[in-house]
């Protein structure tokens, strides 16, 4: 039985890192985002809040680069994690950035501005 893993997500930017490269000569970076909203399960309302570190390689890099801190990102991709871990990281094959969210002043606390948004 094969069993998909795919994984959506929209989210704001909270932390990036610096591009790097593989031996191989692939860019990559790594980041950080936070989505919160609500859920409803059963008919009841939940405040949901996830916070997910994220990989992209090649092009998709220059897109997450030039993200702002607080910016939403549309992304798709897939998560892993390494042997032995319990956690989880989305390494994203599709992003892109929502020109219509509005970008919060990135000198403040990161999650502390996620948290001003909603």
């Amino acid at each position: 039985m094969e069993v998909e893993n795919s994984f959506f997500l929209r989210a704001c930017l909270v932390e990036l890192m610096d591009k790097r490269y593989t031996l191989g000569g692939v860019p990559t970076i790594k980041f950080v985002v936070h989505y919160q909203g609500l859920a409803f399960e059963q008919g009841v309302e939940q405040k949901v809040q996830l916070t997910m570190p994220c990989i992209a390689f090649g092009l998709l890099t220059d897109v997450v680069a030039s993200t702002k801190l607080g910016e939403e990102l549309h992304l798709k991709g897939f998560l892993v994690s390494k042997m032995k871990q319990r956690s989880v990281l989305f390494r994203v094959q599709s992003c892109e950035r929502n020109v219509n969210c509005p970008i919060v002043d990135h000198l403040k606390d990161p999650i502390e501005m996620v948290k001003e948004m909603y």
